[in-house]
């Protein structure tokens, strides 16, 4: 089974983490705390990378928000 894990990793706060089971709603969950948490929404700078489904700095260098997929094993 997939799951997709959403990471926030805020300076302010230790890194949270939600499980969704689909991909689309981990993904609208994700901008939606980008949006909510950035002072400066015209400034988020979502990242395309390998491995990731979403990656978007939402504050200075370090504040971002990210979905991956990963596998769950029995």
């Amino acid at each position: 089974m997939t799951v997709y894990v959403v990471l926030i990793e805020d300076r302010h706060s230790d890194v949270g983490v939600e499980i969704f089971l689909d991909a689309s709603r981990a993904i609208e969950y994700a901008e939606n705390i980008a949006l909510e948490y950035s002072s400066y929404p015209d400034d988020i700078e979502v990242v395309k990378s390998e491995g990731r489904l979403y990656h978007a700095i939402y504050a200075g260098d370090s504040d971002a928000v990210t979905v991956i997929s990963k596998e769950v094993h029995e």
